[in-house]
């Protein structure tokens, strides 16, 4: 989808508080859904729910790589219930407050430094980059590589531009994150 479409109808959604769905291609039926918390002319920001309406922290993807967007909808709606049934809330001010020409991928990077939140950054490889973020700099950002089992693996220096997408605290991240952090504090056994 052209980026300046997109960016319309979600700076439409975002105005309107409406939950979207993004899909990164036109030929899977898998999707993020949530509300849009920033947009920039590159990429949009989400306040991620689950299908069952639950805090699944935040997404970034480029406006380049979301070809379909659902809104309004049944699906929508329900989501929305839910959400709203279940008192579903993210933190406040996880962003800082951008613009549309904003770098929005390190603004996004550095929040989830800044809170201490776990991320997963895909750059198109095999696999993503998990862990938590040391450093973001101009052009590239530093990870600290966390496990399968939550522990400590290293760390990767990834350019920004091959940065396909980013997942920040969502249920997953979450889990491996305390599962970090017993391996900090107890460390195993085995």
């Amino acid at each position: 989808m052209e980026s300046q479409k997109a960016y319309e109808i979600l700076n439409r959604a975002k105005e309107q508080d409406k939950i979207i769905c993004l899909y990164t291609s036109c030929y899977s039926e898998k999707f993020a859904a949530g509300f849009v918390e920033a947009i920039s002319d590159k990429h949009v920001v989400i306040r991620s729910l689950s299908v069952h309406g639950r805090y699944d922290g935040w997404l970034l993807r480029k406006l380049d790589d979301v070809p379909r967007m659902d809104w309004g909808g049944r699906y929508e709606e329900s989501l929305l219930f839910l959400a709203r049934a279940r008192k579903t809330t993210h933190p406040d001010g996880f962003l800082f407050p951008i613009g549309q020409d904003t770098n929005l991928i390190s603004d996004f990077l550095l929040a989830a430094q800044q809170h201490d939140c776990m991320a997963s950054l895909d750059t198109g490889s095999d696999a993503n980059i998990v862990g938590f973020i040391k450093s973001v700099e101009a052009t590239t950002v530093t990870v600290e590589i966390i496990d399968t089992n939550g522990e400590n693996n290293g760390e990767s220096v990834v350019e920004l531009d091959a940065i396909e997408r980013v997942d920040v605290d969502d249920e997953d991240l979450q889990d491996l994150k305390l599962l970090a952090r017993w391996h900090e504090s107890e460390p195993p056994a085995w």
